[in-house]
């Protein structure tokens, strides 16, 4: 068990990166993505680059026609599962919502109303 504890502490994993990494794939939108004339995959202007690690899978083709000399190329790509990533925080958001309503004596609807507020205090920018 200390080997778990001491590698957990050595990588930093903490809750708020795993949920992080969770809400990255959540709400990833293929709309987020574009590419370059090489094929390379990109985010669209305004859109943070962190939403790369929402790929699963990457599939670039390039074709050059004989006719003139255009290239064309093809990009695929696959995301990480969105359902999954939902499922996880909805999970970690319920027990969370017990948590604060045990903790503060509330009701269900005043804990997830408490809730709401800290998470648009603390909420990072995706």
């Amino acid at each position: 068990m200390d080997r778990l504890f001491s590698a957990v502490k050595q990588l930093q994993i903490t809750i708020p990166k795993i949920l992080g990494e969770y809400a990255i794939i959540a709400f990833a939108d293929l709309d987020d993505f574009t590419t370059d004339d090489e094929g390379r995959l990109l985010v669209r202007p305004g859109v943070p680059k962190q939403l790369l690690r929402a790929v699963k899978k990457k599939k670039a083709t390039r074709t050059e026609r004989r006719i003139g000399s255009r290239n064309e190329s093809t990009t695929e790509i696959e995301l990480h599962d969105k359902l999954h990533a939902l499922d996880r925080l909805k999970e970690h958001f319920q027990d969370l919502q017990t948590d604060v309503a045990e903790d503060a004596g509330e009701s269900s609807a005043e804990a997830m109303k408490l809730l709401a507020k800290l998470l648009a205090e603390v909420q990072p920018a995706l």
